[in-house]
């Protein structure tokens, strides 16, 4: 296939792409600033929020409007088009921007959802279309298109490069997607199976269910020097909770009453506290580890 520019590389394309992430993601943080604890009282709609409003600069700057140029791509000389040097349509633009928007915005809806069939659906989800941009956009080294790009139909170009020859898409890097996808699968449902049937996990969820201040319990069981130690992690609405001793204390005490046999013989639980926000690029998280011996 003979392009009128040369495919952008891999390099160039993340250097722009990474100028477009700080951009953006200055704005959210200022907007998450702004808004302080309201954020965490209405989490779900200011994830969509954020979406929303982050997708209008990458449609827009892909789109013919501004040449298919976002800011980090016309400082990189880089732009988006068809085969044929065609801009795309506001509606090409949106598709593409608004299914890469999808993996970098909503990274912590999931904390959110109270059914455990959604959350699942929604984390798998976001993991498959991570794994396909991540696998295409690394190994696909004739084109350079990610699933954005070939359902659109578009590539990003290098501007100062020559009229060059791109072989197609390799036909089997399709199989070892499928292969990858299915391991980034099995890697979400094996350890959501298994905490359904771990009698700690059951326990533990069991003994929280009904808090307000807990989102989400995850557990875990690691063994250091013959010693078998299990994690829990507990997901909370607010940042103020992870710092806090009086949460701790709670926390704790619930399980040493409730579950004793989790500080006597050999086991040790160790504890995380965690909580994460995000509007639109911009995520930050909080996070704690807490041994009960520290308590």
């Amino acid at each position: 296939m003979l392009l009128e520019h040369a495919i952008a590389g891999f390099w160039k394309r993340s250097l722009a792409f990474i100028i477009d992430l700080i951009l953006v993601g200055i704005i959210g943080f200022c907007i998450v600033l702004l808004l302080g604890d309201f954020y965490y009282r209405h989490p779900v709609l200011l994830s969509l929020l954020g979406y929303l409003l982050t997708l209008p600069y990458f449609m827009i700057g892909d789109s013919y409007i501004l040449q298919g140029q976002t800011l980090g791509k016309k400082l990189l000389n880089i732009n988006v088009a068809t085969a044929d040097q065609k801009f795309l349509s506001l509606k090409q633009a949106f598709i593409r921007s608004s299914i890469l928007l999808l993996i970098f915005c909503f990274n912590t809806l999931h904390f959110y959802i109270e059914n455990e069939i959604l959350r699942l659906s929604i984390q798998t989800f976001l993991a498959v279309l991570a794994a396909t941009f991540g696998y295409l956009y690394i190994f696909n080294r004739h084109t350079r298109q990610t699933l954005h790009d070939l359902l659109v139909k578009s590539y990003v170009f290098d501007q100062k490069s020559p009229v060059t020859e791109v072989e197609k898409i390799w036909k089997y890097h399709y199989l070892f997607l499928v292969i990858f996808i299915g391991l980034n699968i099995t890697g979400i449902v094996v350890p959501y199976q298994e905490s359904r049937v771990d009698p700690v996990a059951i326990k533990v969820n069991q003994l929280f269910a009904h808090s307000k201040d807990i989102l989400q319990i995850k557990t875990g069981k690691y063994s250091s020097k013959g010693t078998p130690i299990h994690t829990l992690q507990f997901i909370v609405p607010n940042p103020d909770l992870v710092n806090s001793s009086e949460f701790e204390q709670y926390v704790h005490s619930t399980l040493q009453t409730q579950m004793p046999e989790l500080f006597t013989g050999q086991q040790r639980v160790e504890m995380q506290f965690f909580s994460g926000a995000q509007f639109g690029i911009y995520y930050q998280y909080f996070s704690k580890w807490v041994k009960p011996e520290e308590i």
